[in-house]
Order: structure tokens, then C-alpha cells, then sequence
């Protein structure tokens, strides 16, 4: 072997030794990486487990909180009073009064009852993009819904008049 041949054979070896050191080392890093890995998903693992029993803490609180509510029924003056008061909040007087106070004067079960026009005109006047209230709904789906959705609406609250 010539001189050249032997300063190339040891350049070679050289290079392969880098190059299976470099080889372990990104071996080792990978490792590394898939214990980092390992970790993180007990670390997810570990919230997961605290959001449940934080959201099992939280419901339980709720349920202690709504045994100590004490629901009285509403009679149907009031019924009638609070929301004549919120479906009116102008007060409009006409030659009949106040929408309230002609309600007050009815008799007939017939006139007792909340008519469509009534009804489009409060979703008329609610305002859009508000907090939705206990039942979840916001106002644009009351307001959107369609005349069958109305008329569901309507017939429920007629019932609960008719009932009180």
C-alpha cells in the first residue's frame, strides 16, 4: 500500500467512526425524545383526571346548591303582571289602558290568551346577541325560528295561563 492509499484508509475509518458516533447520538436523542413523549402524555393524563374530579367537585357543588332552592309556585296574577310589565316596558296607553290593565279586566278565557301578534312584537323588540338565560337559548333562535317554532311557544305559554 502506498502512503496515499494508507492516509485514505485511515481518513475512511475515521469517517466511520464519526459517523457511528453521530449514528449513537441521534439514537440517544430519540430516546430522549420518546421518554419527553412519554412524559407529556402523563402529564395529559394526570389533568385529564384533575379537570374530572374538578368538574365531578363542581356538580356535586350544584346539586347541594339546588336542594337548598325552595320553588313557590306562581300564581297567575303574577304570571300575568311580570310579564305584561316585561313585554311592555313603554307602558303603552291607549284608549284601552295598558296592556295589563286590560288584561286584569278580562273574564273570558278566550281573550286570556296571548295572540301571535303579542308575541311578535316582544321578539321584535328583544335585543339580539345577549346572554342566554337558564334554558340555554339565545334570543335569535326565538326570534329566527320559524312560525312552527312560535306557535309551539304559544301554545305552551297558553297552557300555563290556562292552568294557573
Amino acid at each position: 500500500m502506498t502512503r496515499n492509499q494508507r492516509r485514505e484508509d485511515k481518513f475512511v475509518k475515521t469517517l466511520e467512526r464519526d459517523i457511528t458516533g453521530t449514528q449513537r447520538d441521534i439514537t440517544g436523542t430519540q430516546r430522549d425524545i420518546t421518554g419527553t413523549q412519554r412524559d407529556i402524555t402523563g402529564t395529559q393524563r394526570d389533568i385529564t383526571r384533575t379537570q374530572r374530579r374538578g368538574f365531578k367537585i363542581f356538580k356535586e357543588l350544584q346539586l347541594q346548591e339546588r336542594d337548598k332552592l325552595k320553588i313557590e309556585p306562581i300564581t297567575k296574577t303574577e304570571w300575568k303582571e311580570y310579564y305584561g310589565k316585561l313585554w311592555n316596558k313603554k307602558g303603552s296607553k291607549g284608549e284601552e289602558g295598558t296592556e295589563e290593565e286590560r288584561r286584569s279586566e278580562v273574564t273570558d278565557d278566550n281573550e286570556d290568551v296571548i295572540k301571535t301578534e303579542e308575541l311578535n312584537k316582544v321578539l321584535k323588540h328583544a335585543k339580539n346577541r345577549k346572554r342566554c338565560g337558564l334554558d340555554n337559548l339565545p334570543m335569535e333562535m326565538w326570534k329566527f325560528g320559524g312560525n312552527e317554532l312560535k306557535m309551539h311557544v304559544l301554545e305552551l305559554f297558553n297552557k300555563i295561563i290556562d292552568k294557573n
